[in-house]
């Protein structure tokens, strides 16, 4: 498999062998010595990287210090570890978290309004892949995917306990990974490989 996405401002690697290095305010991914990407580090919120792909001490630690996430997962999408950075807040919101908590219904209507927008953004995704698709296949698949996730949307609106929240949240992976999987199947290059960088390597 040999992919490297940009997606929602999460960059995917799942090239097998490559190597993500530190390169100033950038993300260089290399693959057997040959530069095959790069990525700004301010347009990331997040890295994830799947199986065989290594990732520089110097990364981990810019990643942590901007507290953007970065995920490793198996090839077939199991989690396996997480970076992130310095925990920041503030008291007042942990003791609205917890009063919200202890109410019967705030968790479940704050539950409803976090997987509506998850699968909207989702929804939207494929339907911009659909619009985008190169032939009508693809484009219909996509479409397909999008039509599944407003089912779940509707689901969504009548789900009576925290629990049937979370079950319309279990199916959008499967909605989404079906859909996308027919869209996202190529590698993205962001930059030339071989453009020039303005100080050396520092990871």
């Amino acid at each position: 498999m040999k992919a490297m996405n940009e997606l929602l401002n999460v960059l995917y690697v799942q090239t097998q062998g490559a190597v993500l290095h530190l390169e100033h305010d950038t993300v260089r991914v290399e693959l057997e010595r040959e530069t095959r990407l790069r990525a700004p580090l301010i347009r990331l919120s997040g890295i994830v990287v799947f199986g065989r792909v290594t990732v520089t001490p110097f990364l981990i630690q810019r990643c942590a210090e901007d507290g953007r996430s970065l995920v490793w997962l198996t090839t077939t999408g199991r989690f396996m570890a997480r970076v992130e950075g310095a925990t920041r807040g503030n008291v007042l919101l942990r003791r609205a978290q917890h009063l919200a908590l202890s109410d019967a219904t705030r968790p479940r209507e704050i539950a409803r309004q976090i997987v509506a927008a998850k699968i909207q953004n989702s929804r939207n995704v494929l339907l911009r892949g659909a619009r985008d698709a190169g032939d009508t296949g693809r484009a219909e698949a996509l479409t397909r995917a999008a039509a599944r996730l407003a089912t779940s949307l509707e689901q969504l609106r009548t789900a009576r306990t925290l629990d049937e929240v979370r079950g319309v949240e279990g199916r959008r992976p499967t909605a989404t990974s079906q859909g996308s999987g027919k869209w996202c199947g190529q590698a993205t290059s962001l930059a030339p490989a071989g453009a020039a960088a303005a100080r050396p390597e520092t990871g």
